[in-house]
């Protein structure tokens, strides 16, 4: 992550257990890296990082990350996949206030596949 000169800016925790005795964090000032048996290590960041905190991060519906960010080269959304589903974020998201998705698993959906339906996001 190329230290405090990377993309998470310099640590602002020592890492630490989540209070669901399941994962482990530390965070930084432009982000999260989160840890779990299952997954590994993924960061959390940005507009996407924003929503997941917004919506409960871990204990949230998605749950914890499964990837770090996947970029579409054909359409610039960005994707990130979690235990429940996923976030996207697309700069070109019209009126959209922040620009980011929830997109929750359901028996049509895979998120052991990252790269699975992208769909028509953003809304045309």
């Amino acid at each position: 992550m190329r230290g405090p000169e990377g993309p998470l800016g310099q640590p602002t925790s020592n890492e630490v257990e989540l209070s669901d005795a399941v994962g482990q964090a530390s965070t930084f000032e432009h982000g999260t890296i989160v840890w779990t048996p299952d997954a590994g290590a993924h960061t959390v960041s940005g507009r996407i990082g924003e929503e997941w905190n917004k919506d409960g991060a871990q204990g949230g519906p998605l749950g914890y990350p499964v990837t770090d960010e996947i970029v579409n080269p054909n359409t610039h959304c960005v994707r990130q996949v979690f235990q429940g589903g996923a976030y996207m974020f697309s700069p070109d998201a019209g009126g959209r206030s922040s620009g980011v998705m929830a997109e929750l698993a359901d028996s049509t959906t895979s998120v052991q596949d990252p790269m699975a339906v992208w769909g028509s996001f953003p809304p045309r």
